[in-house]
């Protein structure tokens, strides 16, 4: 007969063979929040550009405006002429 351990470490482990370490661990926090903060930063940024874009389109369809009123102001003009 053989005999079986059980709990926790049956597989013959014990709490110092565990890989993951405090300074692991540690490391593993502090990249994780590394990583957040470049992704706050990555998300602003996003959103500056989105701004950014949104100002362009805004200000285009002002002057796109302005040149089809100055074009049809020219058109009465040439029409007015004939």
């Amino acid at each position: 007969m053989s005999s079986r351990k059980s709990g926790p470490y049956s597989d013959n482990t014990s709490m110092d063979d565990d890989p993951l370490t405090d300074d692991d661990s540690k490391k593993n926090e502090e990249r994780i929040l590394e990583l957040e903060r470049a992704n706050r930063e990555y998300e602003s940024t996003v959103q500056d550009y989105l701004r950014q874009i949104i100002t362009l389109q805004n200000s285009l369809k002002k002057s796109h405006g302005q040149e089809c009123a100055e074009l049809i102001k020219e058109k009465c003009q040439e029409v007015e002429e004939v």
